[in-house]
């Protein structure tokens, strides 16, 4: 049970993190209404972590997370696909997008068992090569999101982007332990604005639409499969056209238990491409920001849902309903 609540902490310390620091980089320029829509959403991310935290005390109460071959198979899974990744992107040359997803399709359709750590694994090895110039860097990264992978497998469960989200975590962890800083890029164009949310919800709506509708098409496969076509026909690999795809697909990640309407995939592939516009200048180069802005979104999306459900179930709103309807009929 402890292991299970340090593992919780991590989530809720980084998905609060993350919109705390967006919100401080866009203070001076923004115009209040994209400041009250991140407050809102770190509050709808907040109903839904004390949702969780409700759901591990009655359902995880007697958690204990036991070292066997599966764990540390996980583990080294994900190292294999972090070094693999970073070879492919920097050694090979071929681009972090490209790298990531052709493993990620290779794993799904040979290792299906271990596909979604050795996923996770390639999102470290998305790390820029400038941050993570020593490769045991990328060790010791992957071994912070291994073990945190297996001890929190129980919890927030289901929800696209937290593969991507607990690289993040190993990666930043990693970075402060060596004492290296990140990259700022400008802020992204306004002109690309509206590019962005139409790629990142298309690629969201079909990522989801193809592992739901599809019986054989398991949730790497789909993700993977739309980030490699997106790369390979893109006439640059690095374009922010490329990122925003690729991050769009990891919302659609989600479980189809979580998101039971069509409008719960839209409505978090917007919060992401949301994410994604606000957070351009943050974080440049860190493995798993991408996963991670997906995983808020989604967690943000429960979190209105979760909302919805308790005001629907609230007996004001219940005496009121039933008034209208009486005075109506």
């Amino acid at each position: 049970m402890l292991f299970t609540f340090i593992s919780f902490g991590f989530y809720a310390a980084f998905s609060l993190g993350i919109i705390r620091s967006i919100s401080a980089e866009i203070q001076a320029e923004m115009p209040n209404v994209i400041k009250i829509g991140l407050l809102l959403l770190g509050i709808l991310v907040l109903l839904y972590i004390v949702k969780e935290l409700k759901k591990i005390k009655t359902h995880h109460s007697n958690h204990k997370p036991a070292i066997r071959k599966k764990e540390l198979l996980t583990v080294v899974a994900v190292i294999g696909g972090a070094y693999l990744t970073f070879a492919f992107n920097h050694i090979v040359g071929m681009g972090d997008v490209l790298a990531a997803s052709l493993i990620g399709l290779i794993a799904a359709w040979t290792i299906k068992n271990y596909a979604l750590p050795i996923y996770c694994g390639t999102f470290i090895g998305m790390v820029c090569d400038q941050i993570y110039s020593n490769p045991f860097a990328i060790g010791f990264a992957s071994i912070i999101t291994g073990v945190l992978y297996v001890i929190s497998s129980h919890i927030f469960a289901g929800w696209g982007g937290k593969a991507g989200f607990l690289a993040f975590i190993g990666t930043y962890t990693t970075s402060l332990f060596i004492n290296q800083s990140f990259h700022f890029v400008e802020p992204l164009s306004f002109r690309m604005y509206i590019y962005v949310f139409l790629t990142v919800i298309l690629a969201g709506v079909s990522t989801f639409t193809i592992h739901t509708m599809i019986n054989r098409v398991d949730v790497v496969s789909a993700s993977a499969l739309i980030g490699l076509l997106v790369a390979f026909f893109s006439s640059d690999s690095s374009h922010v056209i490329v990122f925003a795809a690729f991050c769009g697909t990891f919302t659609g990640m989600t479980s189809k238990e979580l998101f039971t309407n069509k409008s719960d995939i839209i409505i978090a592939s917007f919060l992401t491409a949301f994410l994604f516009v606000f957070s351009f200048s943050l974080f440049e180069g860190v493995g798993g920001k991408l996963g991670s802005l997906a995983f808020i979104a989604s967690i943000s999306t429960g979190g209105l849902k979760h909302l919805f459900s308790f005001l629907k179930r609230h007996p004001l709103l219940v005496r009121t309903n039933e008034y209208f309807k009486a005075k109506f009929d």
